[in-house]
């Protein structure tokens, strides 16, 4: 099996929530920034993986890595590099 080199992601509730089940609240602004940065990453060959072990979400002042959503609650979310 090949090993995969492991990032992890701060990302929001709502990239979570469309992650993992194909929907979410984000504004259409929100929405074409997290196509555009998920289309960036798969074209360097990263690639979404999952939550990390710590599931639980963390207050942060940083905007969300994939829709740069406002500060607020994050989650660990792991993507491996392919490339």
């Amino acid at each position: 099996m090949k090993k995969y080199k492991v990032f992890q992601r701060n990302i929001c509730l709502d990239c979570l929530q469309l992650l993992v089940n194909g929907e979410s609240d984000h504004s259409e602004e929100e929405l074409t920034q997290f196509n555009h940065t998920l289309e960036l990453w798969a074209k360097t060959g990263y690639i979404p993986a999952g939550l990390s072990d710590n599931s639980e979400p963390f207050f942060s002042h940083n905007n969300c890595d994939i829709c740069n959503q406002m500060p607020g609650n994050r989650y660990e979310y792991n993507f491996f590099q392919t490339k």
